[in-house]
């Protein structure tokens, strides 16, 4: 994960914030999208309650299987992950996001 502070710096010179989210492939993309936000919210937003859709935005990659990146925004694009990784032994993907400066 990257901040928007982050992201203004040069790609070689950027700090990211990690964490493991374990999900099971039959989760609903509600569901699934809710632990990512919940991720997402202590890393990135530590200070805010709720955090808008907007506020951020996920590409999803598989070295080797999908090399990516590939939005993952909608429900389809989450069945797309799933089914690239479910064939996996063990299925994991890379999940990056980046903090999205919104206008006010």
């Amino acid at each position: 994960m990257f901040t928007a502070e982050e992201l203004k710096k040069p790609a070689a010179r950027r700090i990211s914030k990690s964490n493991l989210v374990d999900l099971v492939p039959t989760m609903d993309w509600i569901d699934a999208m809710a632990h990512f936000k919940i991720a997402i919210c202590d890393l990135l937003f530590p200070q805010q309650v709720v955090i808008a859709d907007e506020a951020f935005e996920m590409t999803w990659s598989i070295p080797c299987v999908a090399p990516g990146p590939f939005m993952l925004k909608t429900e389809a694009q989450y069945k797309q992950l799933i089914s690239k990784a479910s064939p996996m032994k063990n299925p994991t993907a890379r999940i990056l996001v980046n903090e999205v400066q919104i206008a006010v």
